[in-house]
């Protein structure tokens, strides 16, 4: 014997859970808009040699830096160069932080 509950009652169940599951999610929402989102310090102890940021701009532009691969080249360099610009640019967005002018000509 199967008992089924009267429709009223169900659609009532139904309409409780969703807005206390829509309560839970405007509050939510209120909280990751109104905060300020905190700046990570990220900074390394000592900064990188020459030689490793340039190896470090040279991946952002596609240089695969496998063991024959010496250097990365101008282009490699500039388009690096251009990607941590826009990488820069999206981080000043999100966290709301005044970006200082990378001037790069036109980029």
């Amino acid at each position: 014997m199967h008992l089924k509950r009267p429709r009223r009652l169900a659609a009532q169940e139904t309409q409780d859970r969703m807005a206390s599951l829509t309560q839970v999610h405007r509050s939510t929402c209120v909280d990751k808009h109104h905060r300020q989102p905190e700046v990570p310090s990220i900074l390394p102890e000592t900064p990188p040699t020459l030689e490793e940021a340039v190896r470090l701009i040279g991946k952002l532009g596609g240089h695969l830096g496998r063991k024959h691969d010496g250097m990365p080249g101008v282009k490699t360099l500039w388009r690096g160069m251009q990607r941590l610009k826009d990488i820069l640019q999206a981080l000043s967005i999100i966290y709301q932080v005044p970006l200082l002018s990378l001037d790069m000509g036109n980029v």
